[in-house]
């Protein structure tokens, strides 16, 4: 694959004896990744996803922390799930087929993942390619500022990302809240650049189906500080969607973050706080497996 590929961005394509559908129901034309991944054109993504393979797809998903802990510390966390051949065959009895690998290109089938995983993912996007361990706190004081317990930041493996699929996925990232068809313009701010993906999937037995709406992403654009991922699941009969039920969550939060940053109606990149803060020597631990 390249940035170059172009796919018909259909309503609908035939995989097997299936038909998968795209969200809209207009025939967009021809589109290159950027264009799929502004517009979220689930027809692309599967086209895409079947051309390269479910080998590819799988391995990026482990590098990028995908099914397997965070290593957090809370009991309850959960590893999620990256279907591969063998679990298919010893879940449905068969490999891998297309029609589970157009599936597995938008993150739906028996994909399974937690928040914590999507906004990992993302910060490894946003910082260039490096893994970091993901943190629930930095360090642990008292009220009287005595510093307890201190961790340090540490990087556990360069994914090896080039400087193309970086610039290919900051681009429609930008795109998808800030291009003419974005579909999260609803978490455009005035004064800082947000980049995005939205994502809306189902689960649960058809007279019970419900919604995931999702949106996730980072910002400042142009020089992260924030990697964040928003969910939010409907009720059953509810109708959810990424773009205008999680997108503007993040907007919220962050139009209280960057509150008065507003300059002249530009955006801004807020200065960083040069507050000393105490630091405790990085406590030994454990090496997390990856």
């Amino acid at each position: 694959m390249t940035s170059d590929d172009r796919f018909d961005c259909v309503p609908a394509i035939q995989i097997g004896n299936l038909t998968y559908h795209n969200w809209k129901k207009s025939d967009r034309g021809a589109l290159n990744f950027v264009q799929a991944l502004t517009e979220s054109c689930d027809t692309w993504f599967y086209q895409a996803g079947i051309k390269t393979g479910a080998e590819p797809i799988i391995d990026w998903a482990l590098k990028l922390g995908f099914g397997a802990k965070c290593g957090i510390p809370l009991r309850g966390e959960a590893e999620g799930r990256v279907p591969n051949d063998e679990y298919m065959k010893a879940t449905h009895g068969r490999r891998l087929l297309n029609g589970d690998i157009a599936n597995l290109s938008i993150g739906q089938g028996d994909t399974q993942v937690t928040p914590l995983q999507m906004a990992q993912a993302v910060g490894i996007v946003a910082n260039g390619g490096t893994f970091y361990q993901t943190r629930l706190v930095q360090q642990v004081q008292t009220f009287d500022n005595k510093i307890v317990t201190a961790y340090s930041v540490r990087a556990k493996k360069e994914l090896g990302l080039s400087s193309g699929t970086l610039d290919e996925l900051h681009t429609g990232m930008i795109d998808v809240v800030n291009g003419a068809g974005g579909t999260a313009h609803q978490a455009s701010l005035d004064n800082v650049e947000v980049a995005g993906k939205t994502g809306t999937a189902q689960w649960g037995p058809k007279n019970k189906e419900r919604t995931a709406a999702w949106f996730t992403g980072y910002l400042p654009a142009d020089q992260p500080r924030f990697a964040f991922a928003a969910l939010y699941e409907g009720d059953v009969g509810s109708t959810v969607h990424g773009g205008s039920t999680a997108a503007p969550m993040i907007a919220d939060i962050f139009k209280e973050i960057y509150k008065g940053q507003q300059t002249n109606g530009h955006k801004k990149r807020p200065a960083r706080e040069e507050t000393e803060v105490r630091r405790a020597e990085p406590v030994e631990e454990e090496d997390e497996s990856d």
